[in-house]
């Protein structure tokens, strides 16, 4: 099953969410299941899958933006194709 897996954000949590991602997308993947990585920048926007992997792969502890609107950047989660969602 192809899941979504939705961290970053707004939030002064930002980090912590990043951080917990990578354990949950762990679990994710030990369970049999193909994690997408769906990471919500500081500013808001989603960010493409590759900016969100880097993250998710301990590349980087903060998901960053591109300076696109959060409106405009759904496409990224529209594009994900991902079968369940989780937050």
């Amino acid at each position: 099953m192809r899941v979504g897996l939705v961290f970053g954000g707004r939030s002064t949590e930002h980090r912590v969410s990043v951080v917990s991602a990578r354990a949950v997308a762990a679990a994710l993947e030990a369970a049999g299941h193909q994690v997408v990585p769906l990471g919500i920048a500081r500013d808001g926007a989603w960010v493409p899958e590759e900016s969100a992997a880097r993250a998710l792969e301990g590349a980087a502890d903060v998901v960053e933006g591109r300076g696109e609107t959060a409106a405009a950047s759904l496409r990224h989660l529209i594009a994900a194709e991902v079968e369940v969602v989780f937050p």
